[in-house]
């Protein structure tokens, strides 16, 4: 996922904006220790990439 989010150009601050979730969330999702599918749903919609992806 964090790399998805580089590519967009995105920062953890400013994904955590658009997504609605908190940085410490995104980092818990690009560490791999937080598989929510609603956190990673939301993430892959702001990243504008297929959910079955992630």
């Amino acid at each position: 996922m964090g790399e998805s989010r580089r590519a967009s150009g995105y920062s953890l601050e400013d994904l955590a904006v658009t997504c609605g979730l908190t940085v410490l969330e995104l980092q818990a999702i690009e560490a791999g220790k937080d598989t929510d599918a609603n956190h990673l749903r939301r993430v892959a919609a702001a990243l504008k990439i297929p959910s079955l992806t992630v």
